[in-house]
């Protein structure tokens, strides 16, 4: 076998397909975020010993935005499922069964070998066993588990394939609204009886962003400062989707896959790290 020169364009189709998606949606967002369609309404609870701010959205935030976002997750994480096929018929002049790109967030997973010591069938080096020495190296190195790169890893590619896996069973894609406070402070005659509280995870219509417990209790509190709220997502249970940028997810993904693509005919050669940005991440 030869690597098909149409399936590689095939693969640029695909990156030009996802950020086709990306535009769709960052134009969408600005839109619906210019009219700031949300309001915090304050309520008093427990005879003035609490006060809330609670979300209200005046506008929903549109369904249509996962179905969009999983479209575009799809074209990149099937997109780098293929340069590892065509990595492996590169390398090998064969097709090579089982094989995708691998992601694992345990290291112990991606080295499994069985007691005879050959890669196990779901180890990510027998995923990546058909291709040269600098893809896979590169591969092994953007890996989501603690390793020698001072525990740092591209989460870029991790969000990409969490967001993939939850996207073909259910629709996780929560879009909320994640807010934050700056100079925010209460009034003298309050500032020794009440302390205020942030919400910071990404929250949804009748939240809780704010609340000031007060001791004594106070009939009203007035408040100083800022209140922000920016869009974001929320991956469903767990850890799974890390805070980022969508658009900084799309340019990192896509160059790895470039990347990829342009080590067919080459392979011994070894692939720059510094393509990926990797913040710790805990």
């Amino acid at each position: 076998m030869k690597v098909d020169q149409r399936a590689l364009a095939g693969i640029e189709g695909k990156i030009a397909r996802a950020d086709q998606h990306f535009r769709v949606l960052h134009d969408e967002m600005a839109a619906w975020d210019a009219d700031r369609p949300w309001r915090l309404v304050p309520e008093v609870h427990d005879q003035g010993r609490k006060h809330f701010y609670r979300l209200h959205m005046l506008n929903p935030i549109p369904v249509d935005w996962a179905v969009i976002l999983g479209e575009a997750v799809h074209d990149l994480r099937s997109a780098l499922d293929q340069c590892v096929y065509w990595l492996g018929v590169d390398w090998t002049g064969d097709e090579i069964p089982y094989c995708s790109f691998p992601v694992f967030t345990k290291g112990t997973k991606f080295y499994e070998r069985t007691k005879h010591g050959a890669w196990t069938r779901r180890s990510g080096m027998n995923k990546i066993r058909g291709i040269g020495p600098g893809p896979k190296a590169f591969i092994e190195a953007l890996q989501p588990y603690p390793q020698r790169y001072k525990r740092t890893f591209c989460r870029e590619v991790r969000a990409t394939h969490d967001l993939w896996n939850q996207d073909k069973h259910r629709l996780v894609h929560l879009w909320g609204l994640r807010f934050s406070v700056s100079e925010t402070r209460l009034p003298q005659n309050l500032a020794a009886d009440c302390v205020i509280g942030i919400d910071r995870r990404v929250l949804h219509d009748r939240a809780i962003v704010l609340k000031i417990v007060c001791d004594p209790p106070h009939a009203e509190v007035q408040m100083d400062g800022k209140i922000t709220a920016a869009i974001t997502i929320h991956g469903g249970k767990g850890r799974v989707t890390p805070s980022l940028s969508l658009w900084d997810m799309n340019r990192t993904v896509v160059d790895v896959i470039r990347k990829l693509v342009d080590a067919i005919g080459h392979q011994d050669d070894s692939i720059n790290l510094a393509v990926w940005s990797a913040p710790s991440v805990e």
